[in-house]
C-alpha cells in the first residue's frame, strides 16, 4: 500500500485489508516520504501488528515505485494492490485468491 500524507485515510484502508476473510495476510505499507505524521502512522501499524511491515522511500518517487518497493519485500505466493484511500469488501482477497487458483 503506497501512501503519501494520507495518515488522515489509512485507518479505512488497513481496516479494510485486516478485515478479510482470507486467512494469511501481509500488509506492506509504503511511505513515500510524507512531511506530514504520515510515517509515524505507519510504524504505529507495524508495531501493533506482526502481518504489518512499514517501509520508508529514501525519497518522494511516486506510487509506482513505492508499490515495487513493496512488491520486492512481499514474501506471499500472491500480491494485490491497495491504494491508502481505498476501501476494500471483506471477501475481496479471498475471492481474487480462489479464482486464482482455480
Amino acid at each position: 500500500m503506497p501512501v503519501r500524507n494520507g495518515g488522515a485515510w489509512l485507518d479505512a484502508a488497513v481496516g479494510s485489508i485486516l478485515s478479510q476473510d482470507h486467512a494469511s495476510l501481509e500488509l506492506i505499507i509504503v511511505d513515500d516520504q510524507s512531511s506530514d505524521d504520515t510515517w509515524d502512522i505507519v510504524r504505529a501499524y507495524g508495531g501493533r501488528r506482526e502481518n504489518i511491515i512499514p517501509l520508508r522511500q529514501e525519497r518522494n518517487q511516486g506510487c509506482y515505485p513505492a508499490r515495487n518497493a513493496g512488491l520486492r519485500r512481499a514474501s506471499g505466493t500472491f500480491v494485490t494492490t491497495h491504494d491508502s484511500d481505498d476501501w476494500s469488501h471483506p471477501q475481496k482477497i479471498e475471492i481474487e485468491a480462489r479464482k486464482l487458483m482455480g
